[in-house]
């Protein structure tokens, strides 16, 4: 078949259903398709008619006695004019056509035959040898041809014809009107001084084009008593829709639109089309999209945890949405079983309430299905579950709060479309009823179904501007007309060949007797028709508005009309709108205001908001305008507008400043029940920014976790890896030295298939690209593994304590006694602990998995509190558990494998090498060349150098006297304290912090909340001073 293909992808059904109305409508049946491909040479062609023919025929015979469109009850009407003894002797009037197609053609045939006097009204120049008549471009070329198609008919049935010619003008009431229909679409030379009625927008983009054209409707309803429906606003593009509803809304302006409305865009369709696809697939997106449409009874934050838990867990599939069992997927701790807290358990409760309540219509809806067969049993189930949901009931709730807020459109178009879709289940069924159908196909039926359906609804209120495209227009007798989109490409606008047929298939189609549609050569031709009846419509007012830029900022030309519409009115008036709307206004002393500044406050809430542009320029220094001082005493007293005023007006003179906290709020969120707790991370977040910690930890704001493997999963998944080998050692009384690779490597494998089924739901294992990933992993755990035993080898320090909790409940707290009696805890965990073979120190060590530097003046501004704040609590730990030992020093120890990339090229040795410099540990150790030997004797580990005099001066930094680090820790303590006293002040100032370039926005996931802008007064960075060492020490000391 030719459409084998084509007839699998969405939406070819209307596509093919267009094509047999055209047909019936050029009374073509489906053996005058059959001899067309039979003749013509195009073997495509002759496919595609012969396919079409077998659809047009089998369509026919299951639609046989039923009137199935317009184009059936046309041809039924054509059979039945010879029986209806009624129209025997009766005037019929046609008007409003330029064309008839085959099937209208054979109806005025027939009514020739019984009518007394047909008149027929076409719209022409009077002068019917005009070039405008005759030539194929011609303005009226189409309607003349129609013409001379019914004079034709008319001598075929022996009749006469009459052609009365119409020349006066009665609808345009205006002299520049007048010009505006001789002169625009043609090439005699007009011109008309008088410009009254007629006025150009040009606006800097569709949003302030369909805004100065709401204001402008305001003003003539206002100060010309003009009714709503006696003004009509036309367009060429769909986009303007948007912003006029906006703005017509806003405005309280009733309108309506003649476009019609697809039905897949309403809220019952995509629940039909969601909840088909959810039982089909069961895929996350269409579960959800059926939660969100609004028929179940759900709660929308119930309906956004539930997702957010599904998403974090990557529940997919029928088998886990069905499940009896409780769902209990939770983050694990890695390296034993844990028990699920109190809180979490309660979670996970609400978590299983909602899952089952919100799932089980669609569970119900599936075994419904699995029992149905037929289009029929398959029909009802569906309109069971949609009733069951009570969708009636919900759509009439929407209508009546549309109705109570005046969106009088959207109400009618709830009852149109839940009766248009019964019609379609109806259509289903009788056409197809008893056919076998499966659950995907039957899904692709209703989906092509609503597909096709296109809403249209009769206007709702009998006051209200009517908007219409200007191929639709409905538009009648409107006293004043807007046409919006004047812009180059639009008006006129190139219509592009579409749908089943080809043009150079209706060309082929022709050849062989059989005629149809010119398909985009008449619709280009046609448009500089539909663009004269536009222009021509008002009887009173005309106003063009063309946008010079699109939503991007792109610039837009106007349409080349716009010269001629200027050239045939030399005075008409042009209005500029800018995006700001801050109209010129010329002369400050006069009394009256002209239209431009009448545009700026036509209602309430655009007042308002023109009102705080200027205010706005004013504070920036520019002069207020009149008009201003009143809209601002207005608005003033106007009770109605005062919350939406506040915000507006508080916006204006919005500075970075934000108030403290209230103590209460600051106890609530920071000090409940007197205990503030946190780890060093909280601290460095306060020191960065302190909006930052008010929205990390009094707000608890955090992205929505997605089932990925993270940065923060292989740090986990490391950390769990490096703590169960070091235990496994301990426990079996071995050192890391004495480990061979091989059995590192056997003791590792056991640990890895232990923990990584427990790391999130299993994700390292969940797809071939993630194994791939662990893969990697377990190698990289191999080699950092690797290299802690060779440290173990050339040390003096050994472990002795692995992932040592401090805080929270655990041993050894480091705790503060704060100011209104609160009581700071400080909450953490040092990776590793070890001590001296003598005894007398201990050294920690910190895995990283990311590059990090430990940074003096970054210790002394609280932004780097972690390692200092781990020393500070082991040696705590020490002297309460080890007897008093002696910090021998910090350091990091990186888990990565860093990739070397050299301009030139590297033996294996030198790759080696570059590897090994970029692994050394960072951090600050004792200054004592005994020490530091003792730590590391090859000096291969550490960031250090000997020269002959000591320490080499480049490596100064890494190292620390006894007295400084002395200093450091006692600076660290009071930090801590000083910074909780800072926290209970209730300070959430956005005040990040700026040292050098570097600055904490950069990567805050806060950013958009916050809103810090350093451009608008009063958001000011901290600036960090840069200070030497000696300078930051002797700081230290004072504090």
């Amino acid at each position: 078949s030719f459409f084998a293909k084509a007839a699998k992808k969405k939406g070819f059904s209307k596509i093919l259903s267009d094509a047999i109305t055209e047909i019936k409508t050029y009374r073509l049946s489906a053996d005058d398709l059959k001899d067309a491909a039979s003749v013509t040479k195009d073997e495509t062609l002759a496919a595609k008619l012969t396919d079409l023919s077998i659809l047009a025929a089998e369509f026919q015979n299951a639609m046989e006695s039923r009137c199935n469109d317009s184009e059936d009850v046309l041809a039924d009407l054509i059979m039945r004019l010879s029986d209806a003894e009624f129209l025997r002797g009766i005037e019929v009037w046609v008007d409003g056509f330029i064309f008839f197609n085959p099937q209208e053609k054979e109806i005025l045939r027939s009514l020739m035959k019984y009518a007394a006097a047909i008149h027929i009204t076409l719209p022409m120049d009077s002068n019917l040898t005009s070039s405008e008549n005759t030539r194929e471009i011609g303005l009226f070329n189409r309607a003349f041809a129609t013409m001379k198609e019914i004079q034709k008919i008319a001598k075929e049935e022996g009749k006469e014809i009459v052609i009365t010619r119409l020349t006066e003008n009665k609808r345009s009431a205006t002299p520049a009107l007048k010009a505006v229909e001789k002169g625009l679409f043609s090439r005699a030379n007009v011109s008309e001084n008088s410009e009254g009625g007629v006025m150009i927008f040009e606006a800097a983009n569709r949003r302030a084009e369909a805004e100065a054209v709401v204001a402008d409707i305001v003003r003539l309803a206002r100060e010309e008593n003009y009714r709503y429906k006696d003004i009509g606003v036309l367009t060429r593009d769909e986009i303007y829709n948007t912003f006029l509803g906006r703005a017509l809304r806003e405005a309280n302006v009733p309108f309506f639109s003649d476009e019609k409305k697809s039905a897949t865009n309403h809220a019952l369709a995509e629940f039909i089309r969601s909840s088909l696809e959810a039982v089909a697939t069961f895929s996350y997106e269409s579960i959800f999209r059926v939660f969100r449409a609004g028929f179940f009874n759900l709660p929308q934050d119930a309906v956004d945890r539930l997702e957010n838990y599904v998403i974090a867990f990557n529940i997919r599939g029928e088998k886990r949405w069905r499940a009896e069992d409780d769902w209990d997927y939770r983050k694990r701790a890695l390296n034993y079983e844990d028990e699920a807290k109190e809180a979490e358990k309660n979670f996970l409760s609400e978590i299983n309430f909602i899952r089952r309540v919100a799932i089980k219509p669609l569970l119900d809806l599936k075994d419904a299905m699995k029992v149905a067969k037929t289009v029929r049993e398959r029909t009802v189930a569906l309109y069971d579950y949609i009733e069951k949901e009570n969708a009636p009931a919900k759509l009439d709730e929407w209508t009546k709060i549309a109705e109570k807020e005046g969106r009088l459109e959207a109400a009618a178009l709830n009852a149109k479309v839940w009766k248009d879709i019964m019609a379609l289940f109806d259509q289903a069924v009788d056409i197809a009823g008893d056919e076998k159908i499966g659950l995907k196909a039957f899904s692709e039926l209703i989906e092509e179904g609503l597909i096709s359906l296109e809403t249209s609804i009769i206007p709702p209120g009998l006051d209200g501007v009517t908007i219409a495209s200007l191929n639709q227009n409905s538009l009648f007798n409107a006293r004043a007309i807007y046409i919006l989109g004047a812009n180059a490409g639009v008006m006129p606008r190139y219509i592009r060949e579409s749908g089943f047929f080809t043009d150079a298939d209706r060309l082929k189609l022709k050849e062989t007797g059989k005629e149809i549609a010119s398909g985009s050569k008449d619709g280009n031709l046609a448009e500089n028709y539909l663009l004269y009846r536009a222009f021509n419509e008002p009887k009173e007012k005309l106003i063009v508005s063309y946008a010079t830029s699109d939503d991007e900022g792109s610039p837009l030309s106007p349409a080349p009309l716009i010269a001629r519409f200027q050239k045939i009115l030399p005075n008409v008036k042009k209005i500029s709108v800018s995006a700001d709307e801050n109209f010129s206004v010329e002369d400050e002393n006069k009394s009256a205001l002209t239209i431009e500044e009448k545009l700026k406050i036509p209602y309430p809430k655009k007042a308002l908001s023109n009102l705080i542009s200027g205010l706005r320029k004013q504070k920036e220094g520019e002069k207020t305008e009149l008009w201003q001082n009143d809209v601002y005493n207005y608005l003033l007293s106007n009770e109605e507008l005062a919350d939406i005023k506040n915000i507006a007006l508080s916006g204006l003179f919005k500075t970075g400043k934000t108030e403290n906290l209230s103590e209460e709020i600051t106890e609530k969120l920071f000090a409940k029940n007197g205990k503030m707790r946190g780890s060093v991370t909280r601290f460095e977040s306060f020191k960065s920014c302190p909006f930052k910690h008010f929205a990390e930890y009094g707000l608890r704001l955090k992205e929505a976790e997605t089932y990925d493997f993270h940065a923060f999963d292989l740090g986990s998944l490391l950390h769990s890896a490096l703590y169960a080998f070091g235990k496994n050692l301990k426990e079996n009384h071995r050192s890391w030295a004495d480990v061979t690779e091989e059995e590192a490597e056997e003791i590792l494998d056991k640990i890895l298939e232990e923990i990584i089924p427990r790391l999130r739901g299993k994700i390292l294992l969940s797809t071939a690209q993630y194994s791939h990933q662990k893969d990697r992993i377990a190698l990289l755990a191999k080699k950092s593994i690797n290299r802690l035993i060779a440290l173990d080898k050339v040390s003096k320090f050994h472990p002795a304590f692995y992932e040592t909790s401090f805080g929270g409940g655990k041993k050894n707290p480091l705790q503060y006694r704060l100011s209104k009696d609160v009581t700071l805890e400080i909450l953490g965990q040092i990776d590793r602990m070890d001590f001296s073979d003598d005894g007398k120190y201990f050294l920690i060590i910190d895995y990283k998995t990311g590059y990090v530097a430990i940074n003096l003046l970054e210790v002394y501004y609280g932004l780097k509190m972690q390692l200092l704040t781990y020393l500070l609590a082991a040696k705590n730990f020490t002297e309460k558990n080890e007897k008093n030992k002696i910090p021998a020093g910090m350091l990091y120890f990186f888990l990565r494998y860093p990739m070397i990339t050299k301009n030139s090229p590297m033996d294996k040795e030198s790759v080696k090498a570059e590897i090994e410099k970029k692994l050394k540990m960072p951090g600050w150790i004792l200054a004592d060349e005994d020490i530091i030997k003792s730590i590391d004797e090859s000096l291969h580990f550490l960031k250090i150098k000997f020269s002959k005099t000591g320490i080499h001066s480049s490596y100064k930094g890494s190292v620390k006297t006894e007295e400084e680090f002395e200093i450091l820790l006692e600076y660290m303590d009071n930090l801590l304290k000083n910074t909780g006293e800072e926290i209970l002040t209730g300070n959430i100032d956005r005040t990040p912090y700026k040292l050098g370039a570097k600055t904490p926005c950069v990567y805050c996931p806060y950013d958009v909340f916050c809103g810090f802008d350093s451009r608008i007064d009063g958001f000011n960075y901290r600036e960090l001073e840069e200070k030497s060492e000696e300078d930051i020490y002797e700081d230290m000391k004072k504090i």
